[in-house]
């Protein structure tokens, strides 16, 4: 049994996959009223258990009008993409500091390929603003299937 002095750090099992600064008006967060746009890169899920999308408004005026976890079996969200979870109200979120979340589970990814016939690996998050100057930052973390071994400093460099 660990100790309190040896213990497996929550980092050894978590990692933050991608931070989309949307404060940028040039960064990929800041997307067009009329577009339901992929906000950042594919993600890979191999080797993840699930995954944490985190949604945070800016300011009192910013709205999220859509948001939603999407899967691909390319990396690059070229086979069509499809979309494994769907906030039910993200409009809730509605002033500055608020936050709307998502989950997606492995298990999911796979029953949604098996449904669709595809064998879905990637996942990216989309998002769709009530207006072009809503601003969002967005960090989306993976639970990892194994830790990783050895990790006992505080910092990364």
């Amino acid at each position: 049994m660990a100790s309190p002095q040896a213990f497996d750090k929550m980092s050894s099992r978590l990692r933050v996959v991608e931070v989309v600064d949307g404060s940028d008006r040039t960064t990929a967060a800041v997307i067009p009223v009329s577009e339901l746009n992929v906000v950042g890169t594919w993600f890979d899920m191999r080797d993840v258990r699930s995954v944490l999308v985190k949604c945070i408004l800016h300011s009192r005026t910013d709205n999220i009008e859509a948001f939603s976890i999407q899967a691909d079996a390319d990396s690059d969200g070229g086979d069509g993409n499809i979309a494994i979870v769907e906030h039910a109200d993200p409009t809730g979120a509605n002033l500055a500091g608020d936050s709307v979340f998502l989950e997606c589970q492995a298990e999911q990814l796979a029953q949604e390929g098996a449904d669709n016939s595809k064998e879905l690996r990637y996942i990216s998050a989309k998002v769709k603003l009530g207006n072009g100057s809503d601003r969002i930052t967005m960090v989306i973390i993976a639970k990892m299937k194994r830790r990783t071994a050895g990790l006992t400093a505080d910092y990364s460099a």
